[in-house]
């Protein structure tokens, strides 16, 4: 990751780009920027209440206190920046679309705290579940229902062709990630983030892949090549395979990663709804489901070592 000091115009934007980037687990401002293009070439006001989300979690974040480390590694930015999508989805006009997206970005922060505080009970400590995307999930989903819903930009696109649309249905994988749709969209993202991290976008590959093959056979071939079934395993194989791993060696890594995006299109084919999208619930619960797993695993080895 390079560094930008603070002190400069580039250097303030820069959180806030790490803010996007970290929607895919990398620290680094490039890929923030990449992917920001990339919602841009899709829409550019959601690109512009994507980034005005970001940058209210972070102030957001700098009010409550937290550190300064964690917000210039854009750790308090993510889930605004989802949510600042999202206020583009909903909102009938750019003013309310952009009230939404700030006073949505400050209570990421508030949600954020509270589920952290819950996964830190003693019951829920020992296996280690991430945060991550919950707090968007939570408010994305608040919004939704409070909301009337808008109808924001063209549907997603597929492709009859085999070859063709199978491709269109990974790059679109990585574009919905971020509520976008399009080749040139997951292009660039994929580039971000192969940029910040090769062996996250490695996963993300293997993930969008292994969730197109098996939406094609659970939704069909072209309701697949949407991406709407196959964005969560994008990020299920991420988190599971290079971020937080639940074992060592890469055939283990590679083993979970799959089971994970699996489980995640099951679940995204039983969560699919008319009137609320599954934002990333899909790619949370298949991520604590797998962590889950592992630390029973984990537990049931120590006792049997322990009983010996």
């Amino acid at each position: 990751m390079s560094a930008l000091n603070m002190r400069t115009p580039a250097g303030a934007v820069a959180p806030v780009l790490r803010g996007v980037s970290q929607i895919f687990f990398i620290a680094d401002w490039r890929t923030g920027l990449l992917v920001t293009a990339g919602v841009a070439a899709y829409n550019p006001v959601a690109a512009l209440l994507m980034l005005l989300g970001a940058a209210a979690q972070e102030v957001g974040a700098w009010a409550m206190g937290q550190d300064r480390q964690t917000r210039s590694e854009g750790i308090a930015g993510f889930n605004g920046v989802l949510v600042g999508v999202v206020s583009w989805l909903v909102a009938p006009t750019i003013a309310s679309g952009v009230l939404l997206a700030v006073c949505g970005g400050f209570a990421t922060v508030v949600v954020f705290g509270l589920v952290e505080r819950a996964f830190s009970a003693p019951a829920l400590a020992r296996i280690g579940l991430p945060v991550s995307t919950a707090p968007f999930c939570l408010l994305a989903s608040a919004i939704f229902l409070l909301i009337p819903t808008q109808s924001a930009g063209a549907g997603p696109t597929s492709d009859g062709g085999v070859i063709e649309g199978f491709g269109l249905g990974v790059l679109n994988g990585f574009a919905e990630v971020v509520l976008a749709d399009g080749p040139l969209t997951g292009a660039l993202i994929l580039a971000g983030v192969a940029l910040g991290a090769p062996a996250v976008a490695g996963f993300g590959l293997l993930g969008a892949v292994i969730a197109t093959a098996a939406a094609d056979v659970v939704v069909g071939i072209e309701p697949a090549w949407t991406g709407l079934m196959t964005y969560p395993g994008v990020l299920t194989a991420m988190a599971l395979g290079a971020v937080v791993p639940v074992a060592s060696s890469l055939k283990s890594r590679v083993g979970w990663a799959a089971a994970g995006v699996l489980v995640s299109v099951a679940l995204t084919a039983a969560l699919r709804s008319d009137s609320l999208p599954t934002f990333t619930w899909p790619f949370l619960f298949s991520t604590w489901v797998v962590l889950a797993a592992a630390a029973v695993g984990r537990c049931r080895r120590r006792d049997g070592s322990g009983a010996r």
